[in-house]
């Protein structure tokens, strides 16, 4: 400011000492701080919904707090998906040749590791002498290949008996777990297969999926 005589005085403001005033006189002037809260970039994904792990929530400070307290958490929302797959026929498949599961189509929706589960119902029924055994396993259609090391045992029906003319038969369930880490959107499937041992051919041999008992692939996603 002017003062006497053209003199030029400079005049500082005076700071308020207390705790929650961040206002700081510098060589430069007077320095006000700004802060921005922001959600770490994340493209192609968004901050918050179905393609993220966590959701992140940020609630700005009431007017006139002093301090300003901004309040900011974190909520699991980890996407998962199902799909229940319709009974199929393997009959008709050559043996120890997979084929797909009717209906099968997991779609996972984006990039991460996700916790994929394979249940499995599998019915077999002969007339006399038999041995044949049913495999699943998960297959992954956009990759064009198996998902290494999931395929599981289901059934498994072994008479040995000469001349058996008795029916026998076997209805079990089998569960597999994997952990699968994709780089973008993928679509799995069920797959299974029999495999014929000795004896006559089975009379039924189905990958089953009722109100009795279902076969499904779940999955969920653990880790981005």
């Amino acid at each position: 400011m002017a003062g006497a005589c053209g003199r030029t005085y400079r005049v500082d403001p005076r700071l308020d000492p207390a705790a929650c005033n961040a206002l700081a006189q510098t060589a430069s002037g007077l320095l006000v701080p700004r802060t921005l809260v922001d959600a770490v970039p994340s493209t192609p994904l968004t901050p918050t919904g179905p393609q993220r792990s966590v959701n992140i929530d940020v609630t700005a400070p009431v007017a006139d707090d002093c301090p300003a307290t901004w309040e900011i958490g974190a909520r699991l929302a980890a996407p998962f998906v199902s799909d229940v797959v319709t009974t199929t026929d393997l009959l008709p498949l050559a043996d120890d040749t997979y084929g797909p599961v009717t209906g099968s189509a997991l779609a996972i929706p984006a990039a991460g590791v996700w916790a994929v589960t394979m249940v499995a119902r599998g019915v077999l029924s002969f007339s006399g002498t038999a041995g044949t055994f049913i495999v699943a396993r998960i297959y992954n259609v956009t990759a064009g290949a198996a998902v290494p090391n999931t395929e599981t045992f289901v059934t498994q029906v072994r008479q040995n008996v000469a001349g058996a003319a008795q029916t026998t038969g076997d209805n079990d369930t089998s569960t597999m777990l994997t952990y699968l880490a994709v780089t973008g959107p993928v679509t799995l499937r069920m797959e299974a297969k029999t495999v014929f041992q000795l004896g006559t051919q089975p009379t039924q041999a189905s990958l089953v999926s009722d109100s009795n008992g279902r076969s499904a692939l779940f999955a969920h996603k653990v880790r981005d």
